[in-house]
């Protein structure tokens, strides 16, 4: 087990009170029950950091995807004329 240090923290006694009464019921101690609440609150911030990386990094592509669908859309639209051209031509069209 990792080591472990002793700590010392205030809190409001109706937050001791509730504590004690669901560590009551759950057969465990306050260390644990405040051990777990401590894990709980580093996890769901490490989750938002990552939910902020990853909503920069969709923002970034957003911009980089926007550019490229500007820059080839000429492209795309000239390659479909072309196929379609094509299309009509083996279909005995005149285009």
């Amino acid at each position: 087990m990792a080591e472990t240090r002793r700590i010392v923290v205030c809190l409001p006694e109706k937050i001791i009170e509730e504590v004690d009464d669901i560590v009551s019921m759950e057969k465990r101690d306050r260390s644990d029950f405040i051990k777990e609440a401590i894990y709980s609150v580093l996890l769901e911030r490490r989750k938002a950091g990552v939910r902020e990386q990853m909503r920069q990094g969709y923002l970034e592509m957003a911009q980089i995807n926007l550019t490229l669908a500007r820059d080839l859309f000429h492209v795309e639209e000239e390659a479909t004329i072309r196929y379609e051209k094509k299309l009509a031509w083996s279909d005995g069209y005149d285009y």
